[in-house]
């Protein structure tokens, strides 16, 4: 009898954990998807400055979730998306599928609404220039409604930020 009740309270506690490993599992994804983005740009204006061109990020839906392309200017007028399209602007490395590498991370939006899957997700180009400044903006990553982090590129000096977004204020802070 004391063998059943151990059985039946581990099985309890077993089904109470799965949720908070869940939530914990996608936490982690998110956060190491902003990690890598966050690296990856900087690393960009790295590359800029060394190759002495623009050096861009393409960020948009993949097959598998968010993908991320790198580009160099091919012509001197800038990375841009009909260069990209015609070859002009060739790629300096292999595409970085975000979605196959953290599976549950997906791209979000700026008040935390998740897309619809049904709408084309935008494609956003985050150029970096061999003076070292940027395009601003911000990409938002989420794996649910408590897994919801931006990266934000400054552009006069091309800082680049991880954010995380509070579940019960909505306010974005910064994570290191």
């Amino acid at each position: 009898m004391d063998a059943v009740v151990v059985l039946l309270l581990a099985a309890v506690l077993g089904a109470l954990a799965v949720p908070v490993t869940a939530g914990a599992r996608r936490r982690a994804d998110a956060r190491g998807a902003a990690r890598l983005l966050a690296t990856r740009m900087r690393l960009a204006r790295v590359q800029a400055v060394a190759r002495g061109v623009n050096v861009a990020l393409q960020i948009g839906a993949g097959p598998s979730g968010p993908l991320v392309r790198v580009f160099a200017d091919g012509n001197g007028n800038g990375v841009r998306q009909a260069d990209i399209a015609s070859g002009v602007d060739p790629p300096i490395e292999p595409d970085i599928p975000l979605g196959e590498l953290f599976p549950w991370v997906g791209l979000g939006a700026a008040d935390g609404a998740i897309p619809d899957g049904a709408e084309p997700v935008p494609v956003d180009l985050y150029s970096f220039s061999p003076v070292g400044t940027a395009s601003s903006g911000t990409v938002y990553l989420q794996a649910g409604p408590s897994a919801q982090f931006a990266v934000r590129v400054l552009g006069a000096t091309a800082r680049v930020r991880v954010l995380q977004r509070q579940a019960l204020t909505g306010a974005w802070e910064e994570r290191p």
